[in-house]
């Protein structure tokens, strides 16, 4: 900036023959702005939202996900609910349930976790922001909050926890033995967050599957806004059982309103009492 104000009393080609090495440094000296965004714009894969997506294709891109997360028994599963939804031919209640079942079965566990953080794409990423290997021309810290580790002590919140990039080949481990998700010997399956984040699905199959029986045109909206509740379920811990209870008032109030019944209030509920 301040070379560009004319404040540094030196040449544009004697600054380029210094930072010659490093091509992306040479982007700070651009003059030319609409040229500048040219090369962002290349550089960078455009992000298609999910509202800006056709159904089909966003179908397509969710089961993809969830074979890529825990194989073809998710597809198989999150198909015959959305199919389901399809049937009734509202899209708007079909792109809620889309989206919601989705975020619903492929919950960012540590299993997960493990998966993206040694994604070949997580280190070319890194090494496309600085300069040499990961690991090894720079170092990489990982910040996480593990269940096991950082309890609540004194009445105070978990905080997270910095690891070292000895940490990499462990979450290499942990994600090639994924397939453990969910079994009885899961070593992550034993705390409330991960026992109600398995209930969460079944839960909402059964809720939606009695809501599209009494679906019409005029409560079409609030069939829509049940299925898209559980989207506010967000974050770890207790922020996540803390929106998982906003989440199910209303719930509640919308199936009265909808009038589908309670009977499965109880499951719902038994793991927060």
């Amino acid at each position: 900036m301040a070379w560009q104000l004319g404040l540094v009393p030196v040449s544009h080609a004697a600054l380029m023959r210094v930072i010659d090495a490093v091509p992306m440094k040479k982007l700070a000296f651009a003059a030319d702005m609409d040229a500048l965004e040219a090369l962002r714009k290349a550089a960078v894969t455009p992000r298609v939202e999910m509202a800006a997506m056709p159904l089909d294709a966003l179908i397509a891109d969710r089961e993809a996900r969830l074979l890529a997360y825990g194989g073809s028994s998710y597809v198989m599963r999150y198909r015959a609910l959305v199919s389901a939804a399809a049937a009734h031919s509202n899209e708007a209640v079909t792109r809620a349930v889309v989206s919601t079942f989705y975020r619903l079965l492929a919950v960012k566990d540590e299993y997960e976790v493990a998966r993206f953080h040694t994604d070949p794409a997580f280190r070319a990423a890194l090494e496309a922001q600085f300069e040499g290997t990961a690991g090894q021309d720079f170092a990489v810290k990982f910040n996480m909050a593990p269940p096991v580790l950082s309890k609540a002590r004194n009445g105070a919140q978990p905080h997270k926890m910095t690891f070292g990039q000895w940490l990499w080949p462990v979450l290499g481990m942990m994600s090639k033995v994924r397939g453990l998700r969910g079994t009885v010997i899961d070593p992550f399956g034993k705390s409330l967050e991960q026992k109600m984040e398995r209930e969460l699905p079944g839960d909402y199959e059964i809720t939606i599957r009695r809501a599209l029986e009494v679906l019409t045109p005029d409560n079409a909206k609030d069939v829509e806004t049940l299925a898209l509740l559980h989207e506010r379920i967000r974050g770890y811990g207790h922020v996540k059982l803390a929106n998982l209870s906003m989440v199910k008032r209303r719930e509640r109030d919308l199936g009265v309103k909808l009038g589908i019944g309670r009977r499965g209030d109880m499951c719902r509920y038994r793991l927060m009492r």
